[in-house]
Order: structure tokens, then C-alpha cells, then sequence
């Protein structure tokens, strides 16, 4: 298992010494890349049905009136949402503390023919003016982060009425805490999914709504994936409508494996 360096700090403040040095880490793990083929293989099905749902919940949430100046934090998950029935904001830019990572979403942009201004970044330390932004969004990028410092840089870039929405994983159930403790080459040594202190983090600054995805989806996808061609089967359609039920109940929704987080910046 990657061991963080003996700097690193895992409460909730980093000193400027460590945090450049989880930073640098971040940085260093994701230009030479993840080793994630066979983690993302086996769960492949598990998300099938619930991918869709989570799009569609990006789409309308940055297709809002008034949304024309966007940034994500990270340089991919625009690919996912944007097409030609739901086109990028006038004024799109991607952020990413790797050159490889960056490289890859302009090579996409390009072939799309969008224009995405994209530049290297680190989210900490946002390099734009106060209340710059409409929306910000991400896919799996916070639980990279400290938490305070990035959300307190969202808040701040984004303006009064602004939305901000992310996708990230949950570490509240004990199967996903083993499940990540048996992978450690699919993920960083300094990642820290969603644990519900973070979430109160999040409710400090911005009025939220939670969005839990994958609960029952996990298992039977597993399944699904050693006993089915196809993810798009009777199974995964049943476990889906189940979570979709399930994720109504206060004392399972934060067992998840995911969650989307939307959150509004507060008038000032």
C-alpha cells in the first residue's frame, strides 16, 4: 500500500509545508497514472444505470439560466457532460495540477471542437478573482483535496447564487473502506473520500442538497459483470430502482458508494 510521506497530516488543517508536499504527490501519481484497469473493470457494471442519472443531474444543473461562466475543477469530466445537445457555457475553464491530465483534455477538446481554455492549477490556491464563477463542478476530484481550503476557494470564486456540484465517493460503509484498503495501487496514498464530518463541511458554505448513488448496485454488479455480457440487463435495472427507493431512507443514504453534492453560495 503507497505510504504518505511522514508529513502528512490527516486532520482537517494542512500547514503550508505539507499541504505542498500532498500537493506535489497528487501531482506525481497522476502524471504517471493510476493503475485502476481491473478495480474499474469489476465494478464496470455497477454504475450502468446510475451514470446516466448523475449526467443528467450535472446537465441541468449547469445548464441553468445565467450559467456562462463555468470552471471545473479537474480537465475530464466536461467530456462526459457535454455533447451536442447540451453544449459547454460560452466561457469554459478547466483546471488540473497535471500536465499529462491536461494534455489528455485538450487532445478531446480539439478532436470536439470546443473551446476550453485549460490551465495548470492547483485548486488550493484558485488564481482567479473573487466571485468569477456561475458554477463549479468535478467529478472524484475533492476527496484529492483538503476539503476546507478548496471549498473555502470554491465558495469564494463563485458568485452570490452560484452553483457548485461534485461527484465523489463515500467512506462511511465498511465493505468500501476494505474494498479501498485491498486496492491501494487504484488510488493515491493521500486520496480521503467523503466521511460525514466532510459533510458537514460542505453545509457550512453552501446550502446543500445530497444525492446518493450505488448501494445495492455494488454487489449485484459484481455479479452482474462475472454473469452477464452486458451491464444493461434485468438485474442491474432492479438494483437500480431499489437504490433509487433506498436512497430515501436517512440511516442508509450515506452507505452509498457515491455521492453528488450540489450546493448553492449563499447571498451575501
Amino acid at each position: 500500500m503507497p505510504q504518505p510521506d511522514p508529513s502528512y497530516s490527516a486532520g482537517p488543517h494542512y500547514g503550508e509545508v505539507t499541504l505542498d508536499a500532498r500537493v506535489k504527490r497528487e501531482e506525481e501519481a497522476f502524471n504517471t497514472g493510476l493503475k485502476r484497469e481491473t478495480y474499474d473493470d469489476v465494478l464496470s457494471h455497477c454504475q450502468h444505470y446510475w451514470q446516466e442519472e448523475v449526467l443528467r443531474l450535472f446537465r441541468e444543473t449547469l445548464s441553468r439560466p445565467g450559467v456562462e461562466d463555468v470552471l471545473e475543477i479537474g480537465s475530464h469530466g466536461w467530456n462526459m457532460v457535454f455533447n451536442d445537445r447540451a453544449p459547454p457555457p460560452p466561457n469554459f475553464t478547466c483546471i488540473n495540477i497535471s500536465d499529462a491530465e491536461l494534455d489528455d483534455g485538450r487532445r478531446k477538446a480539439a478532436v470536439k471542437g470546443y473551446a476550453v481554455n485549460f490551465r495548470r492549477m492547483d485548486a488550493h490556491c484558485l488564481e482567479f478573482p473573487d466571485n468569477s464563477f456561475d458554477a463549479v463542478f468535478g467529478f472524484g476530484i475533492l476527496h484529492h483535496l483538503d476539503y476546507e481550503k478548496a471549498l473555502d476557494e470554491i465558495r469564494r470564486v463563485l458568485r452570490p447564487g452560484g452553483v457548485m456540484i461534485f461527484n465523489e465517493p463515500l467512506d462511511v460503509n465498511p465493505v468500501g473502506v476494505l474494498v479501498r484498503l485491498a486496492t491501494p495501487a487504484a488510488r493515491t496514498a493521500d486520496e480521503a473520500p467523503l466521511k460525514l464530518a466532510h459533510l458537514a463541511l460542505f453545509e457550512k458554505r453552501f446550502d446543500v442538497v445530497f444525492h446518493p448513488q450505488q448501494f445495492l448496485s455494488v454487489p449485484a454488479g459484481v455479479i452482474s459483470r462475472f454473469a452477464m455480457k452486458r451491464p444493461d440487463n434485468a438485474v442491474m435495472r432492479a438494483a437500480f430502482h431499489l437504490d433509487k427507493a433506498l436512497a430515501r431512507a436517512p440511516g442508509l443514504r450515506f452507505l452509498f458508494r457515491k455521492l453528488v453534492i450540489v450546493g448553492v453560495k449563499r447571498a451575501q
